[in-house]
């Protein structure tokens, strides 16, 4: 898909934009992308922290890149945090759009957290789940109920009621 300002690169961008019910959506490369952006004819639709719009569609080798361009992270000392593993930084995670390891989750995890929540909105998941996730909710819950009424039984000395329960935790663990 080329860029629908100047034609010869590749479209990373997609812009949509629904005013008072007239829309306007634009396909465009990086660089039309900020030139437009900078002459104001582009709203920003990021993460305040942001200087640039969000590719919609994969960049360049089928990869996403993160909602944001850089972002400063320093810690108390004033020296700039990275990962002890793959040695990166947070600004170098922004640049390329990709964590260097699994470890980068936990070093970064808040500020990924700040992204995440500046993105969606919210760091929790809320909306549709698929069937079978629903019916494991719901026996995890139920689990967590008989467990608290297994350790008020035992608390009270009710070991009849203690042993019903905890025969019917057993079945319900044996189903997750």
């Amino acid at each position: 898909m080329q860029c629908e300002r100047c034609t010869k690169k590749k479209a990373t961008i997609f812009y949509r934009e629904n005013i008072s019910g007239r829309v306007r959506a634009l396909r465009l490369c990086s660089d039309c992308a900020d030139i437009l952006e900078q002459a104001g004819e582009l709203e920003d639709m990021c993460d305040p922290l942001s200087g640039t719009l969000f590719p919609l569609f994969p960049a360049e080798g089928g990869k996403f890149q993160l909602p944001f361009r850089r972002i400063s992270v320093a810690s108390s000392r004033g020296t700039v945090k990275k990962c002890p593993l793959c040695e990166m930084t947070f600004g170098e995670i922004c640049d390329g759009g990709l964590l260097g390891c699994s470890q980068c989750y936990t070093v970064f995890a808040e500020e990924m957290g700040e992204v995440v929540t500046g993105t969606h909105g919210g760091a929790e998941h809320r909306g549709r789940i698929s069937a079978g996730h629903q019916s494991r909710l719901e026996r995890l819950e139920k689990l967590k109920s008989l467990r608290t009424r297994l350790r008020e039984a035992v608390a009270a000395e009710a070991f009849e009621i203690a042993a019903e329960l905890r025969d019917e935790i057993r079945s319900l663990e044996a189903l997750i």
